[in-house]
């Protein structure tokens, strides 16, 4: 509401303001007047400006805690950010633990990192490693081996032959209900220089070792047996 205020109403919102010492004061004494002459608080607020005593600057003001490159654990906590990746809150964690002395919180670390330029994407950015393809020197030094689930291929038992299957039909929200459907797996063997492969087709629920000795000494009869085999977790 913009109410005009006389002059009289005016003189006597500064001449009240201006008896009050403390903050308190001032803000009972401008919700006190607001509610007498029907306006808002930041209008008496606005009116009172040149009466209202000035708010103290801190001694302290624009004097940080701590410098990211002078402080020691916050220097170590950076070097670690940078240099393995971590997260800012672990590396003040681990800097802690460590006996450093971390003067500043989290929110204040993250912004003097910010500062050096070391932003969240450009974190996530440096954090990527770049990879290139290992090769062996020779053929035989290196053998690479896998196994893939095929999701179409499907064998049947009754047939004995390898049919195709729509994933509408067998998928992981629609189990395989078909008791002569046996899944397929492709078993692969990669000479890691040459590129040479050898691979089979194995029908079975689910593969276990020893399927794989199996396949692997079909294998090493037609490619020889590698000074090295390099497989996954399975």
């Amino acid at each position: 509401m913009n109410k005009k205020l006389g002059n009289i109403a005016l003189a006597e919102i500064k001449e009240a303001i201006g008896r009050c010492t403390t903050r308190n004061q001032i803000s009972a004494e401008a919700e006190r007047l607001a509610a007498f002459y029907g306006v808002s608080k930041d209008r008496i607020y606005a009116i009172t400006k040149d009466v209202r005593p000035k708010q103290k600057s801190r001694a302290d003001k624009g004097k940080r805690l701590a410098d990211l490159m002078e402080c020691e654990g916050l220097k170590i906590a950076a070097s670690d950010v940078v240099a393995y990746h971590l997260d800012p809150a672990e590396a003040l964690r681990q800097a802690q633990t460590r006996g450093y002395e971390i003067p500043v919180s989290l929110a204040t670390f993250v912004r003097y990192l910010r500062e050096k330029g070391l932003t969240r994407n450009v974190r996530r950015m440096n954090n990527s490693v770049n990879y290139r393809r290992f090769e062996a020197a020779a053929p035989g030094d290196v053998f690479q081996f896998d196994i893939s689930g095929t999701k179409e291929r499907w064998f049947d038992l009754k047939t004995r032959k390898l049919v195709k299957v729509s994933e509408l039909e067998v998928s992981k929200n629609h189990p395989n209900e078909n008791k002569n459907l046996v899944k397929v797996w492709r078993f692969v063997l990669l000479d890691d220089h040459s590129r040479l492969r050898f691979f089979r087709f194995v029908a079975v629920d689910k593969p276990n070792s020893s399927h794989v000795v199996a396949f692997l000494m079909e294998a090493y009869e037609e490619m020889g047996v590698p000074k090295v085999l390099y497989t996954d977790k399975r």
